[in-house]
Order: C-alpha cells, then structure tokens, then sequence
C-alpha cells in the first residue's frame, strides 16, 4: 500500500476546514453547543468518544452537559492539520491536544493527545465534517498545586466570555 500523502487543498477549502476545526474547539471549550454544530454538516456522526458512536445532534448537548459537570476548564489545541481534497471531499487529520481541569477540592489535569480523523464535504459551497473518528495516541493525569488565579481575569465557560463581545 502506498504512503498517504497530504495534498494541497485549495485555498478555500483549507481556509474553511481551519474554520471549522477551531469552530468545534471554541464550542467545546466555551460549551457553547451552537459552535459545536457548525462544524458539521446536520446528521455528521462522530465515532470514538466512550467507545461509541453518536450523531452530532446527540453528541453535542451530552457533551455540553457532561464538560460543565465535571471539569472546571477545558482547551483543546489543534495542529498538524493535514488535508487530502478529492473534489467536493477531504480526508482530513488533525493532532489535538485536549487540557481537561477536574473541580476542587482536588484539583486534576487530564491531558489527551490524539487525532482527529475527519472526513469533511463541501455542500452548498460549505466544507464541514461529516465523520469525525476520535483515536488517541496518550493521556496522562497529574495533580495540580497551588494557583495564579488571582492575578488574571478568568475567561468565562459561556457567551460571557470575552471572545463573544462585540468587536
């Protein structure tokens, strides 16, 4: 079998597969399920997540739901994003790395490195994922000590965080 090669998207498709890749992390981590939607086409499933599959529609409020319960903070960072357009289709693998922050009283970090396998597909001029396969590659947990937070604003887990003020 030959090597997988990256192509050179277009221009417009690379542009709008980056939109939507950082589009879906601002939804994750200001659990705001309408950014995590417009990354996918209606009906996208995504696979990988507790083993299981579930169609964006479902994934997305029980993601939402199950963040705010359990972690503080979250941030997820995207690199290595490496596209192969066939057409009005990409295979599309980009590397995450996802900081997750449990609550007190014992303050956890929870590091997931893996990637995301997405095939995207442009309809009506829209590149958006319509399959996200989640694989991870690592995670380590470590305990946290110790606090500089009251030396910087906090950012908010909603539409009251500073990315959402008008320009």
């Amino acid at each position: 079998m030959a090597p997988i090669i990256a192509t050179v998207p277009d221009a417009d498709c690379a542009a709008q597969i980056n939109a939507a890749l950082l589009t879906y992390c601002r939804g994750v981590d200001r659990l705001d399920e309408e950014a995590l939607l417009a990354a996918f086409h209606p009906g996208a499933m995504l696979e990988g997540y507790a083993a299981k599959s579930y169609p964006v529609e479902r994934f997305a409020p029980f993601a939402m739901t199950s963040l705010a319960a359990t972690y503080a903070a979250t941030q997820h960072r995207i690199s290595n994003v490496a596209i192969e357009q066939h057409g009005d289709r990409a295979r599309v693998e980009s590397y995450v790395v996802a900081y997750h922050v449990t609550e007190p009283p014992e303050r956890r970090l929870i590091t997931f490195c893996g990637r995301y396998v997405d095939d995207f597909e442009r309809i009506g001029g829209r590149w958006l994922i319509r399959t996200r396969r989640l694989r991870k590659d690592w995670d380590a947990v470590q305990v946290l000590e110790g606090s500089m937070s009251d030396q910087f604003v906090a950012g908010a887990r909603d539409r009251s965080d500073a990315v959402y003020q008008p320009l």
